[in-house]
């Protein structure tokens, strides 16, 4: 995984989140957005953290407006085992490799999450948001694959 320091001068926003591991294996690069309903039923003991917005999920319906970031160490997580893991939010300036669809431009194709998907994609529907641009060119014609983008939350 390329991390890049925006103003080369502050290094990338990294945070630890929780995967549930319900939407299967995760892959660096993939796509992830905040679960607001997790009833964090969890074991007492378990990651002191888990807490209703540091909760990850594969992005769906109800979670497309509350994007988290990309997936940048999966830490060892496997199949469907919840685990911890650390994603890069996507705020303006952030610039990470992500599981992107488009055939993109650099600067100039607007990428969103996908429902049921863990890329991003150009395919605006404006009911979520915009969250990245192309920090490369890429023709992803073959299938997914991960690229350079810039945030811009």
């Amino acid at each position: 995984m390329t991390f890049v320091q925006r103003d080369l001068k502050q290094a990338n926003e990294l945070i630890d989140v929780w995967y549930d591991g319900a939407g299967g294996a995760l892959e660096n690069g993939y796509c992830v957005c905040y679960d607001p309903a997790e009833a964090l039923t969890h074991a007492a003991g378990e990651w002191a953290e888990q807490e209703r917005w540091k909760t990850v999920q594969k992005p769906a319906t109800a979670n497309l407006s509350l994007f988290a970031g990309v997936v940048v160490d999966k830490r060892g997580q496997t199949g469907t085992t919840p685990a911890i893991v650390q994603i890069c939010t996507l705020k303006r300036g952030n610039v990470v490799e992500a599981l992107t669809l488009a055939n993109m431009t650099i600067g100039s194709t607007m990428l969103e999450c996908v429902n049921g998907q863990w890329y991003l994609d150009d395919t605006i529907t404006f009911s979520t948001k915009v969250v990245a641009l192309p920090a490369e060119t890429a023709n992803t014609s073959g299938g997914a694959d991960n690229a350079m983008v810039f945030g811009l939350l």
